[in-house]
């Protein structure tokens, strides 16, 4: 955690803290550091499965839609009509 002194602007970098008032170590004042509020890890962790979750079913909806779109067009059907052949001299097809 970085702090800094209100009289002379010193920073510090400290790990814990176990007592809110800190002494500055250049002037000698004092000053209480709001320790600032630990974010409760199972909580993070509940929310991240949420949007993982959510996320896997609107996937899972739009691959089952876009399948459910393409099984109702039905199979491509040709109609092919007036079909004529014809053949040479030699009997090859054209």
């Amino acid at each position: 955690m970085k702090i800094k002194c209100d009289f002379c602007k010193t920073e510090y970098n400290i790990d814990r803290l176990s007592n809110p008032a800190v002494r500055c170590a250049v002037c000698g004042n004092v000053w209480n550091v709001a320790i600032a509020p630990r974010k409760n890890s199972v909580l993070m962790f509940i929310a991240a499965t949420c949007a993982l979750l959510s996320a896997i079913i609107f996937t899972v909806s739009v691959i089952a839609y876009h399948q459910s779109v393409r099984a109702h067009r039905g199979p491509l059907v040709a109609n092919i009509s007036d079909v004529r052949t014809t053949t040479d001299d030699g009997g090859d097809v054209r």
